[in-house]
Order: structure tokens, then C-alpha cells, then sequence
């Protein structure tokens, strides 16, 4: 039996009954659409994450488009961000009709560059800045990010769609800069059984303006006091089973961590790069290693039984889909191994193994 990247049989039925549980509290409510279990989630997700103001979305991109223009963000607005996270703040940025600009990456830790991030805001080439905490990691440089962004007039969004509950100091990521935000899909640290995002964020006039810009821009129902709103509601269904599982995310993040744990002192193959990451900001979304010939070592591992996945595969300057777009660049994409609260301790000795005979 292969072991895979996540099991989504084995999340489902180890928390069967608060599925069900949360499942039958919404039938028995007959309120399906903005109702209590979305407005207690925002209010439990805003006081774990120890922030003012959370609002739900219908997804993290949603999420990252919202944020954008809760923040002022119109056509023509710069927005720096790296061009190796999947392409969804691209995809927001282009909704709204902004400016991307690709900050280079940083060959030592996979992130965004501080040195080129922190000149391209000096130099006033940016407005907004998307910083992605990749891979569960939060963003080394999120406090120097976040004081150089206030004294130059840029604001910061964070995105935590793969770093739900990672802490940097006594913070957690979402709360160092203007708007956080977030993606609860399945397969997520904290994933609904669906779709499901939020922006978080600590000043009232932006937490308004973003629960407008979230249903239809009605002050009021029926009233529309803001252009260019969407409808982008998470379900009550979806905000009763997040609320059940809430609660076991720290406990989840501590197993994931003690995986990445035996991987980052276990593995010794001169051929597998490890990421250099610091476990007490790190939340084990995605585990990444590096090597040469990225297809030989999937199909290697995929014949020990072992599922893997590259985040990302393309780069996202390079997607055909862009106007001025540029050749991919030759680097080593990440290999990202299986990591999950449901890897037992046999399975993740199978992987170690394996990747110590490559």
C-alpha cells in the first residue's frame, strides 16, 4: 500500500463524529447561509490567531482578491510578489487589474529575497506586497518585512494558506502585517470538506470594508455601497466542521513538526538537499527536498510505494496564460514528501530509508 502526500480516508474517519456532529447542528438550525456557525468561526479563528477581525471568504484566492481591495488596490497598483507559490496571488492580481511585480528568490531558502524586496519598496516600485509563508514556514524576515513596509507607506499582506497556526516569536503568521489571509482547503493544516478562506486583519475600517466587498458590497441588504464586490461566503456546513477541528490544530502542527523532525536528522544521502528550515516557525504543510534530477527521484520513491508532488512546477512568470510572459527558468524544483498528523511512525522510517538508498 502506498503511503500518501495526505490521507484524506484516514482524516475523514478519525474525526467521523465531529463531522457528523457539526453536520446534524446545521440541518437542525435550517440556517445554511450566514449564520451562527460563520459568525462563531470568524469569532474563534480572530481570538486563536489573537487578532481584532476575521471574515470568511468562499476560498483563499477570493481571499487574496478581497484582501487586495480592502487594502485600495485598483487597477494600475503595484503589488510585489514571488513567483514560486502556485500563481493565486497572480490570479487575484489579475482580477483587479495590478501591477505584479516578481521579487527574485532567495536560492538558500526557496523564499522571497529580502535584499531585492526590501530595494524594490525603498525605491517605490511597490505599493502592496504579498509575502507567502511557503510550506508551512513562516517568513524569516516577517518583522523586518512588516517595520519596512510601515515606514515606507507599503502595505503587507500575508498569506497563510499553507501556514495556519505557525508562529514567529510569540505571533502568530496573519497578524504582522495590514491583512492575512487564508485558504481552508481539504488537505490544508486546518482544511474544511470543501472550499473555504478568510482575510483577517487588525483595523475596523478594513475588516468593514472587506465583509462588504464579500456580499455583494450591500451595506445594508440590498444596498450596494461599494464597487466591485463579489459573493464570496463560506457556507455554514463548511464553518460548522472547521469549528470542530479548530481546536486540534496545535496538536496536529506538533505531529507534523515531529515528522519533519526525524526527516531533518535522519536523512543522510549527499544527493537529497534538505530545507533549512527553524521548526519553532514551521508548521509542516509541505516538506521539500531538493535534488538534481527531480523525475528519477519521484519515480524512485513512487516505486517504493511513496507519493510525492513538486510545489510548484512551473513558475509563475512563465504560466502561458500571461501577456509578457518569460521562459521558465532551468532551476531545481522542490520534491515534497509525505507529511501529515496520520504518518505513522513505521511509514515515515519507510520514507527515511528510502531516501537514504537513493
Amino acid at each position: 500500500m502506498s503511503i500518501p502526500l495526505f490521507d484524506m480516508a484516514q482524516h475523514i474517519e478519525s474525526n467521523r463524529l465531529i463531522f457528523e456532529a457539526a453536520f446534524n447542528r446545521v440541518l437542525d438550525s435550517t440556517k445554511l447561509i450566514m449564520g451562527s456557525e460563520v459568525e462563531n468561526f470568524e469569532v474563534e479563528f480572530a481570538e486563536y490567531l489573537n487578532i481584532n477581525f476575521c471574515t470568511s471568504v468562499a476560498n483563499g484566492t477570493d481571499a487574496l482578491e478581497i484582501a487586495l481591495r480592502g487594502l485600495g488596490a485598483t487597477e494600475g497598483t503595484k503589488v510585489g510578489l514571488a513567483g514560486n507559490c502556485g500563481g493565486y496571488g497572480r490570479t487575484a492580481i489579475e482580477l483587479i487589474g495590478c501591477l505584479p511585480i516578481y521579487v527574485s528568490i532567495d536560492p538558500d531558502n526557496y523564499l522571497m529575497s529580502f535584499l531585492d524586496l526590501s530595494e524594490k519598496i525603498k525605491s517605490g516600485k511597490l505599493d502592496i506586497v504579498i509575502v507567502t509563508h511557503l510550506y508551512g514556514y513562516v517568513y524569516p524576515n516577517i518583522l523586518e518585512l512588516s517595520a519596512l513596509c510601515k515606514a515606507y507607506g507599503v502595505k503587507l499582506i500575508e498569506d497563510c494558506a499553507q501556514a495556519h497556526g505557525a508562529t514567529f516569536g510569540a505571533n502568530k503568521c496573519g497578524t504582522f502585517g495590514d491583512a492575512g489571509t487564508f485558504s481552508f482547503y481539504p488537505t490544508k493544516n486546518l482544511g474544511a470538506l470543501g472550499d473555504g478562506g478568510s482575510v483577517v486583519c487588525h483595523e475596523i475600517e478594513v475588516a468593514n470594508k472587506i465583509k462588504f466587498l464579500r456580499q455583494y458590497g450591500w451595506q445594508e441588504k440590498y444596498q450596494v455601497n461599494y464597487r466591485y464586490a463579489r459573493n464570496s461566503r463560506l457556507d455554514e456546513i463548511q464553518a460548522a466542521f472547521l469549528r470542530g477541528m479548530l481546536p486540534r490544530l496545535d496538536s496536529w502542527n506538533q505531529k507534523r513538526i515531529i515528522i519533519a523532525q526525524r526527516y531533518l536528522s535522519e536523512v543522510k544521502n549527499p544527493k537529497i538537499t534538505l530545507p533549512n528550515f527553524n521548526l519553532n516557525s514551521y508548521v509542516g504543510h509541505i516538506f521539500p527536498v531538493f535534488v538534481l534530477e527531480a523525475a528519477k527521484f519521484q519515480s524512485f520513491l513512487g516505486a517504493n510505494g511513496i507519493d510525492t508532488a513538486i510545489h510548484y512546477p512551473i513558475n509563475d512568470e512563465a504560466q502561458f496564460a500571461w501577456e509578457n510572459k518569460v521562459e521558465d527558468s532551468p532551476v531545481s524544483y522542490p520534491v515534497s514528501l509525505p507529511i501529515s498528523q496520520y504518518l505513522k511512525h513505521e511509514q515515515a522510517t519507510d520514507i527515511i530509508n528510502a531516501l537514504n538508498d537513493y
